[in-house]
């Protein structure tokens, strides 16, 4: 679960869908009302698809900048974020996100080489900065007018992107050793594409939000790291359900809830469920290819 807000009962939440069919629509169920239900979340299971990172960077922290191990990493066996962020706002595209000022910066520690990587996030810059990175080979570096994505060896590959700053943006860049080619993509939609050869990035002391002495003002919000290089259609797919999740799925209204004790599943057990709501996600949202184990937000208000 994402957030949940007890008065108005908006619900956001990932959930790990086996498959995201691109010719048929997607549909689960929603069963809620059962006082006796037990805590089902499995947060680290909806991670599970080659992500070596992801930060919510929901945590509030307290301003300190004193290394306290304060931003959660969803991923399984793997440590929190240190804090060296002196602002307290929390501002973000999904529910809250972490506001960077000056020299503010989450350090990950080493999370080692890799022959092929993803790194992605949303971001609001005020002023020029790093959206994450090592020291010095793989991050994202941007102005008012290009991106600057580091790569293995140290090569620096400028993009320009039009207007960086003041706007909220989705940036993914995607690399691997077998292909060799950098890719560069925002909002969903690819920018740039170009060879860069390597034998594999290096993630030791890898940070958000700045890189040697150049930090982002602003703020950044769902900061993920994969051991892949992701397609284009898992990207556009992943835009166009984080920007939008209201449109992305259709919520039908609360319905009472239908026996299914003859029926295996969870919602068969523990008690009774007295209200369900379908979700349905239309084939048109997903591109070109299935999606497998592919984590959508779901958003639900009360209706």
């Amino acid at each position: 679960i994402e957030t949940f807000n007890t008065t108005t009962k908006e619900l956001w939440a990932w959930v790990k869908i086996p498959t995201l069919a691109t010719a048929t629509d997607t549909v689960i169920w929603l069963y809620y009302g059962n006082a006796s239900a037990s805590n089902q979340q499995n947060a680290t299971n909806v991670w599970s698809n080659g992500y070596a990172d992801v930060r919510h960077l929901s945590e509030q922290n307290d301003g300190s900048a004193a290394g306290a191990a304060v931003y959660k990493n969803s991923v399984s066996g793997t440590t929190d974020g240190l804090d060296y962020v002196s602002t307290t706002t929390k501002t973000g595209q999904i529910g809250l996100g972490q506001g960077f000022d000056a020299n503010d910066y989450i350090s990950l520690g080493n999370l080692g080489t890799k022959t092929a990587v993803s790194v992605s996030a949303f971001y609001k810059a005020t002023d020029i900065g790093t959206i994450g990175g090592n020291t010095p080979n793989t991050g994202a570096y941007l102005d008012n007018t290009r991106y600057v994505v580091y790569c293995p060896g140290g090569t620096y590959n400028q993009i320009n992107i039009g207007s960086g700053l003041n706007v909220v943006h989705h940036v993914e860049f995607t690399w691997d050793t077998t292909g060799g080619t950098l890719n560069t993509y925002r909002d969903g939609a690819s920018i740039d594409s170009r060879s860069a050869p390597g034998a594999n990035t290096d993630l030791t002391n890898y940070r958000i939000g700045i890189n040697l002495n150049t930090a982002i003002t602003g703020w950044i919000d769902e900061y993920r790291i994969s051991s892949s290089a992701r397609s284009a259609d898992w990207i556009a797919t992943e835009y166009a359900n984080q920007n939008a999740p209201e449109t992305f799925a259709s919520i039908s209204k609360e319905t009472g809830y239908y026996p299914v004790a003859d029926t295996a599943g969870w919602y068969a057990t523990g008690g009774t469920w007295s209200a369900r709501q379908k979700v349905t996600i239309a084939h048109t949202k997903v591109p070109n290819t299935d999606q497998t184990d592919f984590p959508v937000l779901v958003k639900i208000t009360n209706q």
